[in-house]
């Protein structure tokens, strides 16, 4: 079999989860094999604008087999008017990638001072280095008595979707801290991890269905409007994307420290994220380059794709350094916060160093899974039967 014959093969064969930078070295590859007036550059650049246009909807879809499955037009911006509040606040460009087309909003109209207010207090350890409402088991409580229902001022600006989304990120955490409290009250006393809370407050479960609903997700933490890249901040606003320029808005355990590996699993993602521009751009570029048969603008375009992922890829190989990721880890804090319960009963236990914990429903713990595998999905399911 010849080189072109045999690339061609490998292309065929790939699975739909390989990564863009595979394809991206074959084609290459492909295409140093063959000059355009081959009948096989036609064949290849076919393949080039199915690959590339499915990288580009990998956000919005599951990867397609033919063009005939892929819609035939999707726009991406060049220009994301970030100050546009109309619009969405994640539509994909060449300028931002997949981040959110603005920084995420930060601060919350003066209607949301309660929730506010509660969000700062509630992470085991709060920006000021003080215990905060989880560390003493006191959130639920609190929700209960401090915060009201919020659901008109929602409304009321219902027309901005980037707060839209705000609101998103910040009711779709303080869900997730209230059904799951009780489930870290007990894993940090190195107990099974149980079951959360059967149900959400009206005072959290409204809000957050009319945001959620606005802003085009389900009712529930979501990696992208809430977790992780709608929660970052500039600690300068000159300053730039930057890594040590990145803090988090909101968190649940030490993450409003930047050093701490909470903050370092999250904004690692954003930090890879940022890579994304130079992706879609190099797509967009390419596919250029096959829509005028222009070889030299295809192979240029592929190479910046090819430069993206990379960079993407070193990004990636810091998340173990940057967060504590190891059950060791996880067994130290639980042994420490057990130590302290026993030893100085009326000292709250530390807060754990690792961002995988039971506060996180994105990314269980591997102890809180082996206990009890179907217990946080129960939690979910009920949290979305919201009570009125």
């Amino acid at each position: 079999m010849n080189k072109v014959s045999f690339i061609l093969n490998e292309l065929s064969n790939l699975e739909s989860s390989d990564i863009p930078c595979i394809y991206s070295h074959l084609l290459l590859n492909l295409l140093a094999l063959v000059s355009p007036s081959d009948f096989v550059f036609s064949h290849i650049t076919c393949q080039a604008r199915s690959i590339l246009t499915t990288a580009i909807m990998g956000s919005l879809g599951p990867i397609t087999d033919s063009l005939s499955d892929v819609p035939s037009t999707f726009d991406v911006m060049d220009d994301p008017r970030p100050n546009d509040t109309t619009l969405p606040p994640f539509m994909v460009s060449t300028r931002r990638g997949f981040l959110p087309r603005a920084h995420p909003v930060v601060d919350l109209p003066s209607d949301f001072g309660a929730l506010n207010t509660i969000l700062e207090n509630m992470p085991l350890v709060k920006a000021d280095g003080t215990s905060g409402l989880l560390m003493h088991g006191k959130l639920g409580d609190t929700v209960l008595s401090d915060l009201p229902d919020l659901s008109e001022a929602v409304e009321k600006y219902a027309d901005n979707l980037p707060l839209q989304n705000a609101l998103y990120r910040d009711y779709s955490f303080l869900a997730s801290a209230y059904l799951l409290e009780p489930c870290h009250l007990r894993f940090m006393k190195g107990e099974e991890y149980g079951l959360g809370r059967d149900h959400l407050p009206k005072q959290i479960s409204m809000p957050l269905s009319i945001c959620a609903k606005i802003s085009g997700f389900k009712p529930f933490m979501e990696y992208a409007g809430s977790y992780a890249l709608y929660n970052y901040r500039l600690e300068d606003s000159k300053g730039g994307m930057e890594y040590d320029n990145l803090r988090l808005i909101r968190a649940f355990e030490k993450g409003l420290d930047p050093k701490s590996s909470e903050a370092g699993f999250v904004l690692i993602h954003v930090e890879m994220v940022k890579n994304s521009g130079p992706l879609v751009e190099g797509a967009m570029k390419a596919l250029e380059g096959v829509k005028n048969q222009d070889r030299d603008g295809f192979e240029e375009g592929m190479g910046q794709v090819v430069g993206a992922m990379k960079n993407v890829n070193t990004v990636m190989e810091r998340e173990y350094h940057d967060s504590i990721t190891t059950q060791s880890a996880i067994s130290a804090d639980k042994e420490q916060a057990c130590g302290r319960n026993q030893s100085q009963t009326n000292t709250p236990p530390s807060a754990p160093s690792s961002w995988a914990s039971p506060l996180n429903p994105c990314f269980p713990t591997a102890s809180s899974t082996k206990a009890s595998p179907r217990n946080r999905s129960a939690s979910a399911a009920r949290a979305e039967q919201t009570t009125a």
